[in-house]
């Protein structure tokens, strides 16, 4: 028989004959640390400990996007929390995360695919001096692909939240002009000034 105890709270198990002399007890989807004796025949093991370790994760994710000068926008911050990346090309992304918990290290890993196929591009995070810490980088924006986040602290637990996210790059597209007077075919002289009205227009820079 196995007594468990969490806290003020003891709970007996019986435990499962293995072989002559041995015997198993298991426990499903442990949250926190406990202790645990042991008795058989009237006897009673010594109390153990059992330290559960925590996995670190990604507490919030933000981005703030400084786009290109001649586009005359503003920079823009993403508070979301999904971590996806999408903004006009020539862009820097700031990427700021905040772990649940200290960590040793912080990195991204830009492209490649899941399971460790294609090329990938390794990227150490900097710790801030912030209470507590975050973590940063920033990204250029040239080509659409996606990336990843790898946490780890000191018990060289690694983070379970790093999956694909995605880096969407949008082109600047060309510029557009059009002649909006005259409209129709005119018949001059040689001599004659004829205005020309036109219409520019692009997504930025105009």
């Amino acid at each position: 028989n196995g007594k468990a105890a969490a806290g003020s709270q003891e709970v007996a198990s019986e435990m499962d004959r293995t072989g002559e002399r041995s015997f198993r007890v298991g426990f499903d989807n442990v949250q926190e640390g406990f202790t645990y004796r042991v008795t058989a025949d009237g006897l009673t093991s010594a109390t153990y400990t059992v330290k559960v370790r925590s996995r670190p994760s990604i507490a919030a994710i933000r981005l703030r996007y400084t786009y290109p000068a001649y586009t005359h926008l503003a920079p823009r911050t993403d508070d979301t929390g999904t971590g996806a990346i999408d903004g006009l090309a020539g862009s820097i992304v700031d990427l700021s995360i905040q772990p649940s918990e200290p960590v040793s290290m912080a990195r991204l890993e830009i492209g490649g695919t899941e399971g460790g196929g294609g090329a990938s591009n390794l990227i150490a995070l900097t710790k801030t001096a912030d209470d507590p810490p975050r973590y940063v980088g920033n990204l250029l924006l040239d080509k659409s692909t996606q990336y990843r986040i790898h946490l780890s602290n000191a018990d060289g637990l690694e983070n379970h939240d790093n999956q694909e996210r995605p880096i969407t790059v949008r082109a600047d597209l060309a510029p557009t002009v059009a002649i909006v007077s005259p409209k129709d075919t005119l018949q001059v002289r040689a001599d004659d000034s004829v205005p020309i009205h036109y219409a520019a227009s692009d997504d930025f820079g105009v």
